[in-house]
């Protein structure tokens, strides 16, 4: 149910709609009559990407959407109030505020009482990549943080990690800045000229990695995430890469061995696109209780020996594409 969807001009409401959501779109402007602050209760939504001329203040389990329900876009408020539990929403598409991304612009105080910062992604963003999600103009502090998020932590939105800043962009905006690990040049796993953005020279076991080049692997690898569109080659047989997190997205990475290979990627899923051996007779050895699927058409793609488990359990393997000789 919408209480209110405005659309262009000016309104204003009575702060007792029973509905659930309010939504402003881009140009409109809305306001609560004799009253200093529209609230937001539980199970509330307030949608812009419009203005809003009193203050806002976000109760526990109240959402706050700055973009439309399908658009990105930028809500315009007053002294803004995100008390515990209350789930404030932002959608990264690209690196500009409001055509690709979402934003809060607060003009006066701001205090984030422990709200809930939810993160979503549809782009390839890079290593350094930045999105300011709330512009607080002039040059009062942010008073509070985001639940479990203090100024420097890391977080996820899909397979990109963020580090979180509250005193970014002129001094006391929220901005993201991609600190994914990723690949700047072709070069060995082991050397830290390969890498920008790790939690050390090279990747580590709390990295979400994004390889965009050809990387060989020359020593065994624990991390956390893996993705990316460049080609990973194995150079010696019996090397192990271990992906602690989250599934392994090789779909668009390339895999070249050029001896036995294993991926430990326990009760998560592998997607793996092109794999290929020196010989035609390298292994490749999946831990159990995994689901591994092959996007592409095996015929062409899986140039190797076998593929085979290393223990009990169950691995499912998935061929997306089936072959048949003309």
């Amino acid at each position: 149910e919408i209480g209110v969807r405005l659309v262009g001009s000016e309104m204003c409401i009575r702060d007792r709609s029973k509905s659930s959501r309010i939504e402003i779109s881009s140009g409109a402007i809305l306001s609560a009559p004799n009253q200093v602050t529209l609230s937001m209760k539980s199970g509330k939504s307030l949608y812009g990407p419009g203005i809003l001329s009193n203050e806002l203040q976000a109760l526990s389990n109240a959402k706050i959407y700055p973009g439309s329900l399908t658009t990105t876009g930028i809500l315009s408020v007053s002294s803004t109030y995100l008390w515990g539990n209350s789930k404030f929403y932002i959608n990264l598409e690209g690196t500009t505020a409001g055509t690709e991304h979402d934003q809060l612009s607060v003009t006066g105080e701001l205090e984030i009482g422990e709200a809930t910062l939810n993160l979503t992604e549809s782009f390839s963003s890079i290593a350094g990549d930045q999105f300011t999600i709330i512009d607080n103009d002039g040059a009062d502090t942010i008073l509070g943080t985001f639940d479990d998020l203090p100024e420097g932590s890391l977080v996820t939105a899909d397979t990109s990690r963020y580090s979180i800043s509250y005193i970014g962009g002129d001094g006391n905006d929220v901005v993201l800045t991609n600190a994914t690990c990723q690949s700047t040049q072709d070069g060995l796993w082991s050397e830290s000229t390969t890498w920008t953005g790790c939690d050390g020279t090279t990747p580590q076991s709390t990295d979400y990695v994004d390889i965009l080049h050809a990387v060989s692997l020359d020593t065994d690898a624990t991390i956390a995430s893996l993705k990316g569109e460049g080609s990973l080659n194995v150079l010696t047989g019996g090397r192990t890469l271990t992906i602690l997190d989250d599934d392994a997205d090789f779909d668009l990475i390339d895999i070249v061995l050029f001896g036995d290979f294993t991926i430990n990627n326990t009760n998560n899923d592998i997607l793996i696109g092109s794999i290929d051996g020196s010989s035609n007779f390298e292994i490749l050895t999946l831990n159990s209780n995994q689901k591994v699927t092959f996007s592409k058409d095996y015929s062409t793609t899986i140039g190797i020996g076998a593929i085979v488990t290393d223990a009990g359990g169950t691995t499912n393997i998935n061929l997306c594409l089936l072959y048949t000789s003309p």
